[in-house]
């Protein structure tokens, strides 16, 4: 297969959510799991965050969990408020929110 594609742990999301914003800064770090998490900076106010910057809001009836402890590094995780599910993958990076951020998404076949 030849053309576009995403390889985990080289690039940070810039294809389906675009550049950081000016004054925003990519980190990397290890979790309590041994995991690689990103983690971005903002080098203006010194605001930091596990959070991508460039997500819109969280839907009302979600909320994250521990994604932004500095003292105990941890992957986000996400949990419904009325049915208690909690997920570690983000929502908002779904095909359909990423349809509607206006990203273009194709479907491929392998056989």
């Amino acid at each position: 297969m030849v053309g576009e594609c995403y390889i985990h742990g080289l690039m940070d999301g810039e294809c389906l959510v675009g550049s950081l914003p000016f004054s925003w800064i990519l980190q990397r770090d290890i979790d309590n799991e041994g995991d690689m998490v990103s983690m971005y900076i903002n080098s203006l106010t010194e605001v930091f965050t596990y959070e991508g910057p460039r997500l819109s809001p969280l839907p009302a009836e979600l909320e994250c969990l521990d994604g932004n402890s500095p003292r105990q590094i941890s992957r986000p995780r996400f949990k419904h408020k009325k049915k208690s599910d909690v997920t570690d993958f983000d929502p908002r990076l779904v095909p359909e929110g990423l349809i509607a951020r206006g990203v273009h998404l194709k479907t491929f076949r392998l056989v």
